[in-house]
């Protein structure tokens, strides 16, 4: 991918301080939305406890398709309301911590796998945006965290309202195990819209000219 932008700012930043939902950034060019989930986050919800949010019981699906088709997902949305005439966002990266426990209670299957994978709203949900994560449960840990970062800078010039969803599904239904999410921070930067280089402002002028001896030709007739 590109480079990351030097001068990236922090556009969506959600740490569930205390259970809370809402972003924490303070960039004023853009909106970033609570944190929510999917049609299939019923019993799902936010740990004022540990600061997470979690997916509860037997609600997580059980492969990645199930979990596009039957909603299984964190996600939260990114607005433009300031960018100013003539610029777009230029993504940098999406990080978070995944965690798998088993809310401290016994699990007939130890360890079991949980998996996260990322798609927005870019390509209408079509594709992962980077690789899944899979992680092992464990009743002997009451919290695994590990970070993921994903490179979002193919994605630039954007104008309009994006969203992300962090899908989650596993290998059980057992109920005691819990998928969590944490310190989920969306990285970017407020720039120009790129410009045609000027080898492509020489192509459309060939054209132009090719199109105006074509009109001279048929008027001289």
């Amino acid at each position: 991918g590109l480079a990351r932008p030097s001068y990236a700012t922090n556009l969506a930043e959600y740490y569930f301080a205390s259970g809370t939902a809402a972003s924490v950034d303070t960039d004023t060019a853009t909106s970033a939305s609570a944190f929510g989930f999917g049609p299939a986050g019923t019993n799902w919800a936010f740990s004022s406890s540990s600061s997470t949010a979690l997916g509860r019981g037997d609600t997580t699906s059980a492969s990645d398709t199930l979990a596009i088709s039957e909603g299984s997902y964190f996600t939260f949305t990114l607005t433009p309301t300031a960018l100013g005439s003539g610029n777009g966002i230029n993504l940098a990266d999406l990080s978070f911590k995944t965690i798998s426990n088993t809310d401290g209670q016994s699990v007939s299957t130890d360890p079991f796998n949980v998996t996260f994978f990322v798609r927005s709203s870019l390509d209408g949900f079509a594709a992962n945006i980077g690789s899944s994560f899979t992680q092992a449960y464990s009743q002997t840990t009451a919290l695994n965290p590990v970070v993921r970062t994903l490179d979002l800078s193919a994605y630039q010039g954007i104008v309009s309202t994006t969203e992300f969803r962090i899908y989650v599904f596993d290998d059980t239904t057992e109920q005691h195990r819990t998928p969590r999410v944490d310190n989920v921070v969306l990285t970017g930067a407020i720039a120009p819209l790129a410009v045609p280089e000027p080898a492509t402002w020489a192509l459309f002028g060939g054209f132009g000219a090719l199109l105006f001896a074509l009109v001279r030709r048929r008027a001289s007739r």
